[in-house]
């Protein structure tokens, strides 16, 4: 099972964001950040609920370290060429 600090790494370098940029939104400094994504310092109910926001997840998500699955659904509309009349649907 991979940690809570590894996931928010992950999830940082997924969104090419800084640790510099990720403590300054949730209101602590880089070296303090650092502490967390290494496993050293706990999170606060208030800074894992801004990084789920932050990485657009639930709370939840955030700490069970789970990236929801996104289902992607094509939809044909008609019987003419599929190529004009595709719709997607992305649902999480």
């Amino acid at each position: 099972m991979i940690t809570l600090a590894i996931f928010i790494q992950q999830l940082r370098k997924k969104h090419n964001f800084t640790q510099e940029f990720l403590a300054s939104k949730i209101g602590i400094s880089r070296p303090t950040y650092i502490q967390i994504e290494q496993g050293e310092r706990d999170l606060t109910i208030t800074e894992a609920k801004n990084l789920a926001e932050i990485f657009d997840i639930s709370f939840e998500d955030l700490l069970m370290s789970n990236i929801p699955e996104r289902e992607v659904i094509f939809e044909k509309k008609s019987k003419e060429k599929l190529s004009s009349n595709i719709q997607i649907r992305v649902t999480s």
